[in-house]
Order: structure tokens, then C-alpha cells, then sequence
């Protein structure tokens, strides 16, 4: 009798962004005939009906053995020669910074218990670092706050802490002389960004209504992601709140916008953009491709993302890194010569309009900062 694969179940978040050989084949098969990106952790054989033969489950192997972080060991990162700075981002519920010189991986913040690290920014200086922490189950017990520290973790304080269980703090961002920080305060109702003194521990509000967000540099312009019944749209605005807000990227229809960052002269910035979703009678019929090639019917976690870059006076959106993942998060290297990508399968590098290298296996969701 011939053996039957029933199940297949990859660890989650190991799935390589740029993999190679048949691994590459069988995940843009599949991606491309269900228009959804290949996450490992929702995938499962059908239960009832024909199951693939003893091949195409031994070809199915190959291609994840293959692709797993492009060919990295788990949780040893790679990093090409030439590259110099420190990577400061969210990983396995905690946070980490990678020396790029060497290649050297170091836990600055462990899991908090019932909670996460949900983003981390470099001070101005680079001799400190600001995070949120934000809990795991909404209604939970644990209070998400901003927390600042040392370049090494050490001397940690909350500068700021929700007063509910159902409010949240993202997102924190220092100004320019590092005294204060801007923090996204949401709750269920309600959202908005606040300007928090690291001396006072006092309070103001800067701009309603709003979601992911960045501050330039010399803190004088905040870009924004604004959701509404049209779609969600990037926008640009002075801190001091003079003049009527300017639209980078107009609303669309099941259109994300995430995760903008300014570029280190402030004259560009860079964000995640969904992919349109094709029209349900454009697609091929997946089911029927799934068994041919023997994998599974795929269930989408989100639409596919990329990472663009547009011009602060607006103009046309270029893009950046192809990556086609759920809640991919960018930056700039110091000299804007390089870009750094978090997905949920790994940490990578790039150059503008390039491809994208992973240097370390699983990724995770959050941030990543990139400093001297």
C-alpha cells in the first residue's frame, strides 16, 4: 500500500520571504492562484477527498526544508560582510538588538509574562531605547506601558502606563532632543497621539483620530495612517497644528496602510501597502491546483503587503521591497543607503528596489530601528 501524507504542519513563522528551487515554485503557485501569502501556520491537508501521493508529499518536504528562513539555522542570524550598525527590534515577544559588524545577537528585554514587546525606537543619541509593552489578550490584567532604558536594557522606567484594561499604548517615538517622547494611546473608542515629557511625566494630546504614525526627525511633521469607511489613507501634518493636514496616500476600498517612517532627511517616507485584492472570478480554482501540485487549500490570515516609499510633497509611490507577507514593518539605515524588513518569517536587508535577504529565522511582528 501506498503511503498517504494526511497533514503537514511547518513551525510557525520559519517561512522564508525569498526561497530558492522548488520551495519558490510551489509557494508562488500556490500564492499566486489563492492571491493570499504563504503563512505556514495556516495551512492544513483536506481532510476528505483525493490525497496527494507519496511524491508530491516528499516534494512538499523538500521545498520547506529548503525555504525555512532561505537556508538559515533557526535563531543564528547571517548578516553579509560590509554592513556595520545595530538592528534594535521585536522578536519572540521580546527585544533584541543585532550588531551587524559582528553578527552578534543580544536580548535586551525578555517576554514579559502575559504580555509583549509590541515596538522600540532608538533615542536620537543612541544611548537609549523607548518600547511598548502592550498585553496579549485584550481585557487582561497587565498594563500596557512606555518603558525607557539604557542602549542595553538596563535602568528600565515606565514613562507612561494605561489607567484600563482595554487601553493601549504603540508606537513610541522620541523627539528631537530626546526629553520627550510621542506614544499612540488607544482605546476601544478612540485613538490618538500624545506628547509625553520624560522629566514631567505630563501629558498632550497631539492629533486625533488616528493609527500608525512617525515623527520627523527635527519634530516638526507627523505622518499618520487614518482609517475610515473608504479605506485607510497616509497622511501628512504639522506637529504644531498649523495648517489643513495634506494626503500622501487617498483612501481605497480593503486597503491597508501601515507602518510609515520618515527617511533620515525627512524628505520621503516609508510604508507597508496591501496588494489589491483580485476579483473572486479572476482567480484560478485553487482547490484543483492544490491537489495537482500536492499541497493544501490555503486560509488567508491578511492581504499580502510591500513596503513603498513616497515623496513628503507628494508624487507617485515607488517601490521599495517586494515582499507580499502580512504586517511587514521597514527602516533606513543611517546613510539611507540600505533598508531593513521585519516580517513574520524573518529580519532582512535590502537595497531600494532590491532583493530581499533574510539575515535571521523566524522573524516577528513589531518594529525595527537601525542605528549607528
Amino acid at each position: 500500500m501506498t503511503p498517504q501524507c494526511t497533514e503537514f504542519v511547518p513551525p510557525v513563522g520559519q517561512w522564508s520571504i525569498d526561497t530558492a528551487g522548488v520551495g519558490k515554485l510551489v509557494r508562488t503557485a500556490v500564492q499566486d492562484a489563492v492571491n493570499v501569502p504563504f503563512r505556514p501556520a495556516q495551512w492544513r491537508y483536506l481532510q476528505s477527498g483525493p490525497r496527494p501521493p507519496l511524491a508530491a508529499c516528499l516534494l512538499l518536504l523538500f521545498a520547506v526544508s529548503c525555504s525555512f528562513g532561505g537556508g538559515l539555522p533557526a535563531d543564528t542570524p547571517r548578516v553579509p560582510e560590509g554592513m556595520s550598525g545595530r538592528l534594535l527590534f521585536t522578536w519572540k515577544d521580546g527585544l533584541e538588538v543585532l550588531d551587524l559588524g559582528t553578527s552578534k545577537l543580544t536580548q535586551l528585554v525578555p517576554a514579559p509574562s502575559g504580555a509583549r514587546v509590541a515596538s522600540a525606537r532608538w533615542s536620537p543619541s543612541g544611548s537609549q531605547i523607548a518600547y511598548a509593552v502592550s498585553p496579549q489578550q485584550v481585557g487582561s490584567a497587565t498594563v500596557s506601558a512606555i518603558i525607557v532604558a539604557s542602549s542595553d536594557g538596563s535602568s528600565a522606567r515606565p514613562v507612561a502606563s494605561s489607567d484600563g484594561t482595554n487601553v493601549f499604548y504603540q508606537w513610541p517615538v522620541w523627539g528631537p532632543d530626546g526629553s520627550h517622547l510621542f506614544a499612540l494611546r488607544a482605546e476601544p473608542n478612540s485613538a490618538r497621539i500624545e506628547r509625553i515629557s520624560l522629566a514631567t511625566a505630563e501629558r498632550q494630546t497631539v492629533l486625533d483620530r488616528v493609527a500608525d504614525y512617525d515623527v520627523s526627525r527635527d519634530g516638526r511633521i507627523i505622518v499618520f495612517v487614518r482609517n475610515a469607511d473608504a479605506g485607510a489613507s497616509l497622511n501628512l501634518a504639522r506637529i504644531d497644528g498649523g495648517g489643513e493636514p495634506s494626503v500622501l496616500v487617498s483612501p481605497q476600498p480593503l486597503r491597508v496602510v501601515a507602518a510609515p517612517r520618515f527617511t533620515h532627511d525627512g524628505r520621503s517616507i516609508l510604508f507597508s501597502l496591501s496588494r489589491p485584492p483580485a476579483p473572486e472570478s479572476s482567480r484560478p480554482d485553487s482547490s484543483r491546483l492544490a491537489i495537482l501540485i500536492g499541497v493544501p487549500t490555503a486560509h488567508a490570515h491578511g492581504f499580502p503587503q510591500d513596503i513603498y516609499s513616497v515623496p513628503i510633497e507628494g508624487g507617485p509611490m515607488q517601490l521599495m521591497i517586494r515582499l507580499g507577507v502580512d504586517d511587514p514593518v521597514g527602516t533606513w539605515s543611517p546613510d539611507s543607503t540600505r533598508l531593513a524588513g521585519l516580517t513574520p518569517d524573518s529580519l532582512g536587508l535590502a537595497t531600494p528596489g532590491g532583493t530581499f535577504t533574510p539575515i535571521l529565522a523566524p522573524g516577528g511582528l513589531g518594529s525595527v530601528d537601525w542605528a549607528p
